[in-house]
């Protein structure tokens, strides 16, 4: 069964081809809610805090992904050190 593309989601992919900003709206948990309330800053909208975290959480995957290449390297036998240097 394919996927319905409704008009709401052709325009955030339209404002995302041009580069302009999109809406998108979510529904919180109680909980969920009380974290945003929390790590507000002062002056520092819910839109704000969001796209704080979504930065957060982009930075954490990126050190995730360092960390399995350096473990995958470590498991290699692979040593820098060993090598001559190329300049």
């Amino acid at each position: 069964m394919g996927t319905k593309t409704g008009r709401g989601q052709r325009a955030v992919h339209a404002a995302a081809k041009k580069g302009t900003r999109s809406t998108t709206g979510i529904r919180l948990a109680p909980a969920e809610q009380e974290l945003l309330d929390k790590l507000a800053k002062p002056g520092e909208t819910k839109s704000d805090v969001i796209r704080r975290a979504l930065h957060e959480l982009d930075r954490r995957e990126w050190v995730l992904a360092a960390q399995q290449d350096a473990e995958r390297i470590d498991a290699s036998g692979e040593d820098l050190n060993r090598e001559p240097d190329a300049w």
